[in-house]
């Protein structure tokens, strides 16, 4: 290892990694390896990330990491390395006597099942115009009981309005 690290984790988001100067080495695994990359727990400050240390591997405390499939590229002034959503990636600076650049471009695709959820959700409402919600893991700063009570109230208005027309 010769410069930075990125620890192994996975984005919420569809990633374009693109190098401007310098090399990285990139091992990437899809998401069905998870088991054998030891996720921290969830709601943990590091919940996406593998509690595994790339640089001096435990096996003895990670015995499912000699397991995972992954693949590794090496990228250079140029290249640019897709990372889907939901792909572990561990990231290593290969300084070759000079500094590295790298620029990514993160984007979140809606997917079928969002699209689906909104129009059933505006059905049972009994709107016409759709509702929107996020199907991401909830966040730790978000107040889930108000929340809660803002979808309730909606409900109960829908259900007023339902009742008079």
């Amino acid at each position: 290892m010769e410069g930075n690290t990125t620890p192994c984790h996975y984005d919420e988001q569809e990633n374009f990694f693109a190098q401007v100067v310098g090399y990285k080495r990139c091992i990437l695994f899809p998401p069905s390896q998870f088991e054998c990359l030891y996720p921290y727990p969830v709601y943990h400050p590091h919940d996406r990330q593998s509690m595994v240390d790339f640089e001096r591997p435990d096996y003895n405390r990670f015995p499912k990491l000699k397991n995972a499939k992954g693949c590794e590229a090496i990228i250079g002034p140029g290249d640019v390395l897709y990372i889907p959503i939901y792909w572990w990636h561990h990231v290593e600076s290969l300084l070759r006597g000079g500094p590295t650049v790298t620029v990514n471009f993160w984007y979140k695709v809606r997917n079928d099942l969002e699209k689906e959820m909104e129009v059933l959700i505006g059905a049972v409402l009994g709107r016409t115009n759709h509702v929107r919600i996020s199907l991401e893991r909830p966040s730790k700063s978000v107040n889930h009981e108000k929340r809660r009570k803002d979808v309730d109230r909606s409900f109960t208005r829908s259900q007023r309005s339902r009742t008079v027309a």
